[in-house]
């Protein structure tokens, strides 16, 4: 476990995550990682999210990653392993806003941010989630001249503005190309680093919960002295325990 996440601070972590949605979590686990932070984490752009997040678990783990996915073809468990350090590489920096100037319209666009897929998280249909999303990141700056100040934007006006939002967005977006060693299928499957990080995160918190556990009844060590305490050594005194 790297520097950003001492271990009382990995437990707060597991602790607050485990009660809150997948996008609050992962605001939880970047706030937590640089408390003194004075900045507002839901209002990042995704693309600048996700290279955090994918920074910070570089930092904690390292760079190989255990991932698995389901084939939708077979079902299918497919284990592969995935670089953090290429991801970060990989990963696109976040367009800044933009004027699109369609028809005699200026249509300003923005990056979307955490709270916009809150927005959109309980939508019913993955297509209504992505129009209204797009919508979010629409604003219009200046309509034809003669244009009432609140006409709708016509309909290709709107579309062509839609199109350009998914253009910016997809440029950062984490997708995996993948094939099923038992059926053979090929598909592309989305990376949530958020979703993957968080497993780790609390995976890594029960076992520290259970080393702290075992040395507390052996030795009758305080938790606080235990948290504080290296990790390589709690692990030296749980080896220096177990009979021979």
């Amino acid at each position: 476990m790297g520097a950003p996440f001492p271990a009382a601070r990995l437990l707060e972590a597991s602790e607050l995550g485990a009660r809150l949605h997948p996008l609050d979590r992962a605001l939880v686990v970047l706030r937590l990682s640089a408390p003194n932070l004075n900045e507002d984490l839901a209002a990042l752009p995704i693309a600048e999210r996700d290279r955090r997040l994918i920074a910070l678990r570089h930092a904690m783990f390292g760079d190989r990653m255990g991932c698995v996915a389901d084939c939708p073809v077979c079902g299918g468990a497919q284990e592969f392993e995935l670089s953090a350090g290429a991801l970060l590489a990989g990963i696109s920096a976040p367009r800044p806003p933009e004027t699109l100037r369609v028809g005699g319209w200026a249509i300003a666009l923005r990056p979307l941010d955490s709270r916009d897929l809150a927005v959109v998280a309980t939508a019913p249909e993955c297509d209504a989630a992505a129009a209204q999303l797009a919508g979010r990141a629409i604003r219009v700056e200046r309509g034809p001249a003669g244009t009432d100040a609140d006409a709708p934007i016509p309909g290709d006006v709107r579309a062509a503005a839609v199109e350009r939002v998914a253009e910016r967005e997809g440029a950062a977006d984490l997708a995996l190309d993948l094939n099923c060693s038992a059926c053979g299928a090929a598909w592309t499957a989305p990376f949530d680093i958020g979703a993957h990080l968080w497993v780790e995160i609390d995976a890594e918190a029960r076992r520290l919960i259970g080393e702290v556990a075992a040395l507390a009844a052996r030795f009758g060590w305080a938790e606080s002295d235990l948290l504080a305490m290296p990790a390589a050594r709690r692990r030296a005194y749980l080896e220096a325990g177990r009979p021979a």
